[in-house]
């Protein structure tokens, strides 16, 4: 997961190799951010990704 104040610098919060199935919830430091990217890396099904919701806290 990466972060951007103006869509063009990213900075990484967030990595990884080993997700799982089901509902995984992502903490870390707060930062001042605009804008939120997730990167997949390998697809989970021979149709794709499967991210089906997405929300952000302050």
């Amino acid at each position: 997961m990466e972060v951007s104040q103006d869509g063009v610098d990213w900075t990484t919060v967030y990595s990884t190799s080993g997700g799982k199935e089901g509902i995984n919830n992502v903490l870390f430091n707060p930062v001042d951010a605009r804008y939120i990217k997730v990167t997949g890396t390998q697809r989970n099904t021979q149709y794709g990704y499967s991210l089906i919701e997405f929300e952000v806290y302050e």
